[in-house]
């Protein structure tokens, strides 16, 4: 059985500021509570960028957390306020 999982990136000005990977898609900044909340007085400099990865088998699911969501953050530098825990890459 296939599923989807997603990888949504929160960019500040076009650099990372949050990031999330898993089974739900993030779709508008407001998604990422703690990180609007943080950036809200600069909210229409916020956008949301998705990509969907579709995992077959147990091997797919560790590579699209460990290499492929990765490499689609790599696209976009770190913000200098990340707000997120982990720096995606």
């Amino acid at each position: 059985m296939s599923r989807k999982i997603h990888c949504s990136v929160l960019l500040l000005n076009d650099k990372i500021i949050d990031w999330k990977v898993g089974k739900h898609k993030k779709e508008v900044p407001e998604a990422f509570l703690i990180s609007f909340i943080k950036c809200k007085f600069e909210s229409s400099n916020l956008k949301v960028k998705n990509k969907t990865f579709i995992s077959n088998e147990r091997k797919d699911t560790k590579e699209i957390y460990e290499v492929k969501a990765k490499d689609f953050m790599k696209n976009w530098e770190i913000h200098k306020s990340f707000a997120g825990f982990y720096l995606p890459y």
